[in-house]
């Protein structure tokens, strides 16, 4: 072999490494990119809505303690208006993070805890009636007293 041959081989091996080189590099950068997709496009809207939903169950309850000590009828109605719809904004993220999930078992939980804010939606409504209850009987002993 000349010389000629040999460096023309030589740099025929170096640009089929370079080559091999980048396309594996296009591979994984494609790799990459698919799992940020997956990141930016399911991951963070669901930790977003989940974390909307917790922020709706904190102040449902919240609402519950101001409406267990309060007298004012029309501060007991907004507090009410308020939980029903907190309660709904629930719903929504509910269903938005169930449309985004693909996994079943993560599904399977936010059903779950669906099924823990439908309990507790209806545990506010009793504790609500109960108030209500409470505040005509005082009332009714103030006016007969």
């Amino acid at each position: 072999m000349q010389i000629k041959q040999q460096l023309g081989l030589g740099l025929g091996i170096i640009c089929f490494f370079v080559i091999l080189t980048g396309l594996v590099g296009i591979i994984y950068i494609n790799s990459v990119n698919q799992k940020l997709n997956t990141v930016t496009e399911i991951t963070s809207p669901a930790v977003n809505l989940l974390s909307n939903m917790i922020i709706v169950m904190w102040k449902g309850n919240n609402i519950l303690q101001q409406y267990s000590i309060s007298t004012d009828t029309e501060n007991l109605k907004k507090l009410k208006d308020e939980f029903t719809g907190l309660n709904h904004d629930y719903e929504v993220s509910e269903l938005e993070l169930q449309k985004l999930l693909y996994d079943q078992d993560a599904v399977k939980e936010v059903r779950t805890a669906s099924d823990e804010e439908i309990k507790f939606k209806n545990y506010g409504v009793e504790l609500m009636e109960s108030r209500n209850k409470e505040l005509k009987a005082a009332n009714i002993e103030e006016k007969g007293i």
